[in-house]
């Protein structure tokens, strides 16, 4: 029998999300954060599971008559990991990794101090922590970015020449980066990969969806401009966003985007020693495709955003529908590849 009950949201969450669960075709499942994709997702796993051996669906379903998936962002409530509702309790939950253990890689000062102690400055933008070090770095003029910590999705994000930034007021709660310009073009225009990584039962996989954003107004790799090099959400910020499988390059960027976040093992290792068979972190991750052949990543979203903006949820779908399928059944429909 199925169900698709909405409650009320909890105390101490953001108004934005509501909370929702969901008993579809056998698949529980309680979200405040994806409300919008978890039936479609459900309803692509049960089609992918209707594929496999007699044999295999049903020990699947019997598995998943036992089992509660969780996808509930905790911010700002204190960081307090919440379960099913009492009613809605089975044998096996599925939670998301407490906060505690993966908000250092959303963290863009704690991002790059991992970073630089492991030496992948070749796999993430150039740090510094102060103008002083910034400036010392070295005295050719050139473009910088000022990160806030916690910003996502470019917020928080502003571009200064080197030769200005004496005279610039860097909060505490920033990171000064090197900007990356030996990118690789889409028409002209800067291209962003956003992708999928799983951390699940001791290990690290990507999935083989994710969404090629193009910039909208050309590059220039000398431009301090935030529509240039920033901004890619509002009018005009994006021309096109799109599958990343429909890249013409998309084999070769996918591989390489494997090699990147497998030299990232040691920044991984400390989420991915937390994870089990009931505890995962889904992570959002921008990466830039360089000219010299590396995928250099960007930043994680420990709770990314998968409802908006809606052109992207033909990615957003099958990417959840792959969780489910692997966290809760213990299928892989070949879309987790497994890195680390």
């Amino acid at each position: 029998m199925s169900a698709f009950a909405i409650k009320a949201k909890p105390p101490k969450l953001h108004s934005r999300y509501t909370y929702v669960y969901v008993d579809q075709g056998g698949w529980r499942v309680h979200t405040n954060r994806v409300w919008s994709l978890v039936k479609p997702a459900i309803s692509l796993a049960d089609q992918y599971l209707r594929t496999q051996h007699p044999t295999i669906q049903q020990f699947c379903h019997e598995q998943l008559r036992n089992t509660t998936l969780s996808f509930f962002d905790t911010y700002p409530g204190k960081h307090v990991l919440r379960e099913a509702e009492p009613e809605h309790h089975t044998p096996i939950s599925i939670n998301i990794l407490e906060r505690k253990y993966t908000n250092y890689l959303a963290d863009k000062i704690a991002l790059a101090r991992r970073v630089q102690k492991n030496d992948l400055q070749d796999y993430h933008p150039i740090s510094h922590f102060t103008k002083q070090q910034a400036l010392e770095y070295s005295d050719k003029d050139r473009v910088l970015f000022i990160k806030e910590r916690s910003g996502t999705r470019g917020e928080g994000v502003s571009c200064v020449r080197s030769t200005d930034l004496e005279t610039t007021e860097v909060p505490a709660t920033c990171v000064i980066q090197e900007s990356v310009s030996n990118l690789v073009l889409h028409n002209k225009r800067k291209l962003v990969i956003r992708f999928y990584i799983l951390i699940y039962n001791q290990c690290v996989y990507i999935n083989r969806n994710g969404v090629a954003i193009v910039h909208g107004f050309d590059y220039d790799p000398e431009s301090t401009e935030h529509r240039v090099q920033v901004q890619h959400n509002g009018k005009d910020a994006v021309i096109d966003r799109f599958p990343f499988p429909q890249h013409p390059a998309y084999d070769y960027w996918f591989n390489k985007t494997v090699e990147s976040v497998r030299e990232f093992a040691p920044i991984f290792d400390d989420a991915r020693k937390q994870s089990s068979l009931f505890r995962y972190s889904l992570i959002g991750a921008d990466g830039l495709p360089c000219t010299d052949e590396r995928m250099r990543l960007l930043e994680f979203n420990t709770y990314p955003n998968m409802m908006k903006p809606p052109m992207e949820t033909p990615v957003y779908i099958p990417v959840f529908s792959s969780l489910l399928l692997y966290t809760m059944a213990g299928i892989n429909n070949d879309s987790w590849v497994r890195v680390i």
